[in-house]
């Protein structure tokens, strides 16, 4: 099973809080059957932001 999160945080510790309450309530939703994991990652590649056809600002 496959499920994504997406969540934008300020502070450092708050990814870290999410992996561990999620792993937590899937494993006791599911009784235990199965042990529920999750892993952090970038949603996107943190390229520089490319300014707009024509403008000057980057």
């Amino acid at each position: 099973m496959h499920d994504a999160l997406l969540f934008e945080h300020t502070l450092t510790e708050t990814p870290a809080g999410v992996v561990d309450a999620f792993e937590r309530v899937m494993t006791e939703v599911l009784g235990g059957r199965v042990t529920g994991k999750a892993s952090i990652s970038d949603f996107a590649e943190r390229d520089p932001p490319v300014a707009a056809p024509g403008s000057t600002a980057l």
